[in-house]
């Protein structure tokens, strides 16, 4: 997984680079700031109407990457307060929690997906929907198992399998949840940018070229991890596999450049670094915390600014081909008449049933 090398490039040159720093510690840091934030990028490429193939891969990268980043961030923390001391042991945790977690979402995904097309009022389908992650999270967590995984493989099914839920419901949840994911995301920022001025003030032995330097190393470390895993997960597969050059179409250069340079950090990364406790195991201080959300912080804003800002001009320097879009429309022009011409077939079957006539005004 590309979270597990970038968190594992990204901490042991923290480690090479700031002195003193524990590699635990460094691990922790490369695990809160491995997951990439596939909100920024997809906007963008939505915007410019780049191929749908891109767009998803950039949308549906974030939904594993965030669980496996969790997941990576719980081990390397159990490590670096003294309750993981062995490789070998933070191995198995992650198999564990990682095997667990998904296991978890098995067991549950089919008795919540049956009472969800049971519910027949769209106010309680909802309600249901936003209870869901928690149910799931709670029971994966009470067997020490990753409960992100667990709620990322409920949603995945329920998602896939949304259009067997009554269209109000599928509705009214789209709403609320961009409701709900904004109101969420808003609040991180907000909350966050309030405990920077701490943050700053608890750097200490740190002076500020120091603290320049290691935010520059670290932003260009999380970079180049990104294209150098992009590159060969692109074409490795097809040099590799005769089945894969035929069923995906062939590709360029271009597209791993964008994927690449679209791998911006965001809210996750910074709720995942402000979970850090303040002391360890052994109730002593958490070794320079202060230092890991400064980073964490400066690498979220630098993504978010020097990739975020550049990535539009990129896609249009690149000349990357967009979407067909008049195919689109022909398409889904095509499908609605479908939709209506059956629609109309099953009315007049209704209609010349006489079952369904209806009842004749009686004479005077």
């Amino acid at each position: 997984s590309y979270v597990l090398f970038a968190a594992v490039a990204v901490g042991y040159v923290a480690y090479l680079v700031v002195p003193d720093l524990p590699l635990t510690v460094a691990l922790v840091l490369g695990a809160v700031i491995a997951p990439p934030d596939a909100v920024a990028a997809t906007a963008i490429a939505r915007r410019l109407r780049l191929p749908s193939r891109i767009t998803t891969i950039l949308q549906g990268e974030s939904l594993v990457n965030d669980a496996t980043a969790i997941t990576a961030y719980k081990v390397a923390l159990a490590a670096a307060v003294g309750e993981g001391a062995t490789w070998g042991e933070g191995v198995k945790e992650f198999a564990l929690a990682a095997v667990g977690g998904i296991g978890v979402g098995l067991v549950l995904m089919g008795p919540l997906h049956w009472l969800r097309k049971r519910l027949r009022e769209p106010l309680l389908q909802n309600t249901l929907s936003l209870l869901i992650p928690f149910v799931a999270y709670a029971a994966a967590e009470r067997f020490e198992a990753s409960g992100v995984l667990a709620v990322v493989t409920v949603g995945l099914y329920l998602g896939h399998h949304s259009w067997q839920v009554d269209f109000a419901t599928r509705l009214q949840e789209a709403a609320v949840w961009k409701m709900v994911a904004f109101v969420l995301e808003s609040s991180v920022f907000a909350l966050i940018g309030l405990q920077l001025r701490v943050v700053l003030r608890g750097l200490g032995e740190y002076g500020v070229a120091e603290a320049v330097w290691y935010a520059a190393a670290v932003f260009l470390a999380v970079v180049a991890a990104r294209f150098v895993w992009v590159f060969p997960a692109t074409f490795l597969p097809r040099a590799l596999s005769a089945r894969v050059r035929e069923r995906e179409p062939d590709t360029n250069w271009t597209a791993p450049v964008i994927v690449g340079w679209a791998g911006m950090r965001g809210v996750v990364s910074l709720a995942i670094a402000f979970s850090i406790p303040l002391t360890t195991h052994e109730d002593t201080d958490f070794p320079a915390r202060n230092l890991v959300l400064f980073l964490t912080f400066t690498t979220v804003i630098a993504t978010l600014v020097v990739q975020g800002l550049t990535l539009p001009t990129l896609i249009r320097g690149l000349k990357i081909p967009g979407r067909d879009v008049q195919a689109e429309t022909l398409a889904e022009a095509q499908a609605q008449n479908e939709a209506s011409t059956a629609a109309e077939r099953r009315l007049a079957e209704l209609l010349a049933d006489d079952r369904n006539a209806l009842p004749q005004p009686l004479a005077d």
